[in-house]
């Protein structure tokens, strides 16, 4: 019997996951849930103060401070020094603990990419954030982490002087929906979807204006975009208008439930500039959809050129020439854009949550080997 203890933020939120939270609070809600399935495994949670803290087969311990201060790592360190756990596991915190799950990027690295002018207003006005950042990553000698891709483990590495071979990656997963892949059917026009949030990191305005263009050479197309504030969205709003494209263009607002999204949508496009996994994208293949992928997402590494379509990031020119190319497999060659759909559904089923906490699980028990922190 393995003891696992996970660090988490407010559970209630947590096992909420979904649509609502971001993919790395979806991850860790996830993993709980697949621990607390697991025979082997006796769990145990520390969490913020917080009512509905309860999992069956599971031991919630509230801390009453909050999750980003000092006080809430000293009180779980005067319990995990009492105990005898095998594992313990904390998302982006990796204050004395011995294995942290690395599933975002860096406030350094997103600091580090914005344009020049923009960078250096971070560096004033974000120079808490950056600091507390270098603060969490101090002392981490028995340190282990688990990285979400090898974007997310360069990322950690060039910043914070971790050796690689204190970092793994264990890619995530998505819950499987389908047995077989659902039939799939070739309407008049290809439906492009994304999930934009009307967030400029998402590229929902890249993927507009890059539609924009390609109408106006007389491509047809259908777009469905998940942006809860589109209407306030004034770029959104000039490149659908601009273009003329009020017919072709369905904006909706966040989903509780994805399903109706992702089957009514023939390819999902992720054209993100920084994205450490992208879990919509798993989400999709998973109801077999092909999807069109930023080169600067982590789930780019397990996207070949059978089972979807990967773009350098950098080049328009090539977001643009992606574009085109899926639009016209799909209206000249279904039969082999079925392949790539056929091939996305494959893929996905390689992907289980259980299988991620297991790896997890092996990762951290080979590092644990020789440490005897506890």
């Amino acid at each position: 019997m393995k003891k696992v203890a996970v660090v988490s933020k407010n559970i209630c939120q947590v096992l909420a996951g979904g649509a609502k939270y971001g993919g790395g609070i979806v991850v860790t809600g996830n993993l709980i849930r697949a621990y607390a399935n697991m025979n082997d495994v006796e769990l145990t949670v520390f969490t913020e103060i917080d009512s509905s803290a309860s999992i069956d087969n599971v031991r919630v311990i509230e801390i009453p401070y909050p999750y980003s201060s000092d006080s809430y790592i000293d009180e779980i360190d005067k319990i995990v020094k009492k105990e005898n756990f095998d594992i313990v596991l904390s998302a982006n915190i990796p204050q004395l603990y011995h294995t942290c799950l690395l599933q975002c990027h860096s406030p350094q690295y997103k600091c580090n990419n914005l344009p020049f002018l923009l960078r250096n207003l971070k560096k004033v006005f974000g120079r808490k954030k950056l600091d507390w950042s270098i603060k969490r990553f101090k002392n981490i000698e028995d340190c282990r982490f688990i990285a979400v891709s090898e974007i997310i483990k360069k990322d950690y590495q060039e910043n914070f002087n971790i050796p690689s071979e204190r970092i793994r990656v264990v890619y995530p997963a998505c819950t499987k929906v389908f047995d077989t892949l659902p039939e799939i059917k070739k309407n008049t026009n290809i439906t492009f979807g994304i999930v934009a949030n009307s967030s400029f990191n998402k590229g929902g305005n890249l993927l507009l204006f890059v539609l924009g263009l390609l109408k106006l050479c007389g491509y047809n197309f259908r777009v469905k975009i998940i942006a809860p504030k589109f209407r306030r969205d004034f770029v959104m709003q000039g490149l659908v208008n601009v273009f003329g494209m009020n017919k072709c263009v369905e904006a909706i607002p966040k989903q509780s439930d994805m399903k109706g999204f992702y089957s009514t949508i023939d390819v999902l496009v992720l054209p993100s500039i920084n994205e450490a996994f992208g879990l919509v994208v798993l989400e999709a293949m998973a109801f077999g959809k092909p999807c069109i992928v930023s080169s600067t997402a982590g789930i780019a590494e397990i996207i070949n050129s059978q089972n979807g379509f990967v773009f350098n990031r950098r080049k328009l020119s090539d977001f643009i020439q992606t574009i085109i190319k899926v639009i016209k497999i799909y209206n000249e060659k279904f039969s082999r854009f079925k392949d790539y759909c056929k091939n996305a559904f494959e893929t996905s089923g390689i992907y289980t949550w259980e299988k991620f906490a297991r790896k997890i699980l092996e990762s951290s028990s080979a590092d644990r080997e020789g440490v005897n922190r506890y």
